[in-house]
């Protein structure tokens, strides 16, 4: 019985180009870098990181 509830997920919701996106999304929000402090990233650093994320949200957008 288990093996036919779990089998058939994937045909219900098959995967698509946009949830890469999406996972790229969520990983760059996830690790977000510390700013600032004994381990963290300097400002310059930081801004580059928040480019990458307002890049991948401006994909996902279009």
């Amino acid at each position: 019985m288990a093996r036919s509830y779990t089998g058939s997920s994937n045909e219900e919701y098959p995967e698509e180009d946009i949830d890469d996106d999406i996972d790229a999304l969520l990983d760059l929000i996830e690790h977000e870098p510390k700013m600032g402090g004994l381990f963290g990233v300097s400002h310059a650093k930081h801004s580059e990181y928040i480019s990458k994320v307002n890049t991948a949200i401006a994909k996902l957008e279009q």
